[in-house]
Formats: structure tokens, C-alpha cells, sequence
């Protein structure tokens, strides 16, 4: 090549070169605000409720069929009674269907009666590499079409991961999450759909994982359907808490009522409190029970040995969630109380408002009259997501 052609392709070279930076990337790749203009359509938020009217937690979901098929976390849904979809567009569809579950990889597949909507193209979540850069869309701290960026940190078998389970794979990321973020999408430079998102390891630095959708894609496809009841009751929260460290979106608990009858018609006086997850302390838990105005208005106390409390407290935190379950068993007869869970990023967030509700149930069932104990082993629905 003659030296003045071999210096006018090399400036040709460098000014493609430039070009493709100035777009964000390699070829097909696009600008982030690109990537979040083209999949907030395709996600939606999700607002789910015990069947009481109340919205008790928000998650997020992607469109996979344009005929109304979502995917979303399983856990956002799971014992919730009314479901509520909403699209970046402002529609709200308030008649939602259950169609499928894959409980290993903790993922669900709605219906909504809608046609023509918007999806993403799903990419193959073995051709991205250990660290590129990756997109999440989702309802983070209820913030609606929240998006946050990091790369992928790695594709490891849940085996790898405590208390994941095994079996399956999961996509490791570094992009931001809060409460309210399961079932958000994963997606590539090429705005390309890759995961569900199922949750995070609070013990980290955004240490946080995603359902490659590539394996749950399946789940689109099933026919039949559950229907939840009416979601048109569920409104948005009307206040974020701003509190360090607290990113739950929930309406504001009423305050209990400490009017309590006389010692001598509870039906409750001693208390025992078993934590099945390493993320919450039982010790910690039963300080911040006994911190509680209830705790002493109710006159509990906590037995010596498990077995001889009058009611059993069990808490835990299903994997990858920023979901803190509770169920309280009357021991005598095995039956269950009250079951339900509250959001928070740690137990020094989670311990206080857990202690709370869990002592405004217990004080509801310590005011039954005599006789209204029966041997129902029946489990009220428990709370979801948000969590995350």
C-alpha cells in the first residue's frame, strides 16, 4: 500500500473508531439512555395485597408475549390474594392471571388481558462475558422505571451460592437494587432481555442476581390460568421513607391500640422465638420484641424452653430477598395465628418494624374469648416482595 493511501485509511480507522465510542460501544450497542427508552415499555410495576384492599408490597415485571404474558419473581406474588399490573403507558390492569410457577428459580408467569404490547427480544445468557456491562429496569424503593447499570460479575450455579438452593443458574451483577426490584429485567448493551431479577446477598456491595431468561422463557407459554381477585382496591403508597438505610415504599402502620383487657382474659403469657435465618439474631429480635409498648402492655414473657411457650414465633428470610417472614403458632393446638412479612435491608432495619407487627398480632389473637381456638391448621396468605 502506497504511504498516502496507508494514511488516509488509518484516519478512516481512527474516526470509526471514534464513531462507535461516541455511540456507547461495539456495533448494535446503544447509549444507556437509549436502553432505558427502549425497555421501560416492556416493564411493568406490579403492586400486590393480602385481599384486605391494602397494597402490601410492590415488585416489578417484564412483558414476554404481547398478547399479556408477564414474567416476574415468584416470591412478589406467592400467597398475595389481589394483584394490580401497570404499564409504563398508564394502563392499569386490575384482573391478573397466574398461568405458571417455577418455584427452583423462583419465578412466575402472568396474564393480563391485553394485546399488542411491547417486548424485548431475549438474548442468550451464555455469550456475555464476565464483566460487560449490563442495564436493570425495575420499581426500586417503588420508585416506578428505576434504572441502574453494572456489569456482569459472573454465571454460577445456585449450588455456589448459600441457601439458593441448586439445580439451576443464576446471573451475578453488580447493577443497584432496592426492595421492589423483583422481577425487574436484565438486559444487555443491545437492549437485549437477559434475566429476571430475583434478589441480592445484603452482606454485600451489590452482590445481586438475576434468573436467566433464556431458562424460564418456558414458562410463557403455559395455558390455563388462576385468577387473583380484583387488584382495583390497590393504590401506590403515598410517601417513600427517606430513613438511612430504609428503602421500603408502604402506607403507614395505624398505631395499636394499647386499650387491652385484664391480665385474666389473655389467652397468651409466654412467648418463644425461633430464627431459621443467620441474618437475624433471635436474641436481637427478642430485645426489640421487648422494646415494644405492646410487650409490656401485653405482660409476656419468653419461656425458658421452646416447647412450653404458649406461642411459637418463627422468622425468616427467603434467599435473595429483602423479605422478613414471620408465623405465630399457638402451641396447644398447633394453630396458626398469624403469618405475614415486612421489608428491610438488615435486621437492624427489619428487627424493630418485624417486633412491631409481630406484637400487634399477637396482641389481636391474646384478646379471643375462650372457645375460639380450634385445631385449623389453615395459614393465613403470606406477605411478598418486595421486597425486593
Amino acid at each position: 500500500m502506497q504511504p498516502k493511501k496507508a494514511a488516509v485509511c488509518a484516519i478512516m480507522f481512527a474516526a470509526s473508531v471514534c464513531n462507535l465510542l461516541a455511540q456507547g460501544g461495539p456495533a448494535g450497542a446503544n447509549t444507556g439512555e437509549q436502553i432505558v427508552e427502549r425497555v421501560s415499555p416492556s416493564a411493568v410495576l406490579i403492586l400486590v395485597g393480602r385481599g384486605d384492599g391494602q397494597t402490601a408490597a410492590i415488585g416489578s415485571g417484564l412483558i414476554v408475549r404481547p398478547d399479556g404474558v408477564i414474567l416476574t419473581a415468584n416470591h412478589v406474588v406467592k400467597g398475595m390474594r389481589e394483584v394490580q399490573v401497570r404499564l409504563k403507558n398508564g394502563e392499569v390492569y386490575d384482573q391478573v392471571e397466574l398461568i405458571a410457577t417455577d418455584e427452583r428459580r423462583d419465578t412466575a408467569a402472568l396474564r393480563i388481558s391485553a394485546v399488542g404490547l411491547p417486548v424485548l427480544p431475549i438474548g442468550s445468557s451464555a455469550n456475555v462475558p464476565a464483566g460487560a456491562p449490563v442495564f436493570v429496569v425495575s420499581n426500586g424503593a417503588a420508585l416506578p422505571w428505576t434504572a441502574s447499570s453494572g456489569i456482569l460479575s459472573a454465571i454460577r450455579m445456585a449450588d455456589e451460592v448459600p441457601g439458593a438452593g441448586s439445580g439451576y443458574r443464576l446471573l451475578q451483577i453488580t447493577a443497584p437494587l432496592a426492595p421492589g426490584s423483583s422481577g425487574g429485567v436484565l438486559v444487555d448493551m443491545q437492549a437485549q432481555a437477559l434475566g429476571i431479577i430475583t434478589g441480592s446477598i445484603s452482606a454485600g456491595q451489590n452482590v445481586n442476581f438475576a434468573v436467566p431468561l433464556d431458562s424460564v422463557a418456558g414458562l410463557a407459554t403455559a395455558s390455563g390460568g388462576t385468577p387473583f381477585a380484583s387488584g382495583s382496591r390497590l393504590q401506590m403508597p403515598t410517601a417513600v421513607s427517606r430513613e438511612p438505610g430504609r428503602n421500603v415504599a408502604a402506607p403507614p402502620a395505624p398505631s395499636p391500640d394499647l386499650s387491652l383487657p385484664s391480665p385474666d382474659q389473655r389467652q397468651i403469657r409466654t412467648v418463644t422465638v425461633l430464627s431459621k435465618t443467620v441474618y437475624i439474631r433471635r436474641e436481637r429480635l427478642q430485645d426489640d420484641l421487648r422494646n415494644t409498648a405492646l410487650f409490656r402492655q401485653l405482660g409476656v414473657r419468653f419461656a425458658d424452653y421452646g416447647e412450653t411457650a404458649d406461642v411459637a414465633i418463627t422468622v425468616d428470610r427467603p434467599f435473595l430477598t429483602f423479605e422478613w417472614t414471620y408465623t405465630l403458632v399457638y402451641q396447644p393446638n398447633g394453630l396458626t395465628l398469624s403469618a405475614g412479612a415486612i421489608e428491610g435491608v438488615d435486621e437492624f432495619d427489619a428487627g424493630p418494624n418485624l417486633a412491631a407487627e409481630i406484637m400487634e398480632q399477637l396482641a389481636s389473637a391474646a384478646v379471643l374469648p375462650p372457645g375460639t381456638l380450634t385445631s385449623s391448621r389453615a395459614t393465613p396468605p403470606r406477605d411478598a416482595e418486595p421486597a425486593y
